[in-house]
């Protein structure tokens, strides 16, 4: 099942996730989307649940107790956004063992790690162009590797682990604080 909770606006990558809808009715995988917002992507996505009752499921509205349920309850998340400063909903899928396809930028960029199957390690998937067949590519390298439960499981582990509390975040602050107040104010050091 692929899940995604979000605004609907331009700005969330909505019509790559139009796009590919078919795909995924072709392979027999599940969607299901939460949320409100600009009333062209509210009408095309209650379309598409109309014309695949089966395998698509859509909320017009938004509730955050269903919004953490679709995060945890998909086995993969969606964030194909045309841009994003920051995000919270790849953090939550991460806490979830839920994987995030996301477009590599901002801070999905920042806090997803690329999968790598050669190593094993990673946080997710990502894609780079604003691109339907860049989007669907990533979704398919997380769909194969979901074929494999022991790796798939591993990967969800790896996410589960991942630690972005404000104590760390904080130390991470100051230590690039001291970094920059050194540049500027180098200590001095004393002749003998």
């Amino acid at each position: 099942m692929l899940g995604m909770t979000t605004r609907l606006n331009e700005r969330k990558g909505l019509d790559l996730v139009q796009t590919i809808i078919p795909r995924l009715v072709e392979t027999n995988i599940g969607f299901v989307l939460q949320g409100t917002g600009e009333e062209r992507y509210q009408y095309a996505f209650s379309e598409l649940k109309k014309q695949f009752p089966d395998l698509v499921g859509v909320e017009i509205g938004y509730s955050p107790k269903l919004a953490h349920k679709i995060i945890a309850g998909a086995d993969i998340f969606l964030m194909p956004s045309r841009y994003e400063p920051c995000g919270l909903d790849q953090l939550y899928c991460l806490r979830y063992g839920t994987i995030p396809v996301v477009r590599a930028i901002g801070g999905l960029e920042e806090t997803i790690v690329e999968y790598d199957p050669a190593t094993g390690r990673g946080t997710g998937f990502k894609f780079n162009k604003f691109d339907p067949d860049d989007f669907w590519a990533a979704i398919k390298r997380a769909l194969n590797l979901y074929s494999n439960p022991s790796a798939w499981e591993h990967l969800r582990q790896q996410a589960m682990q991942q630690d972005f509390a404000w104590p760390q975040a904080a130390a991470q602050y100051v230590e690039v604080y001291e970094k920059a107040r050194q540049k500027r104010f180098p200590v001095e050091t004393k002749a003998s």
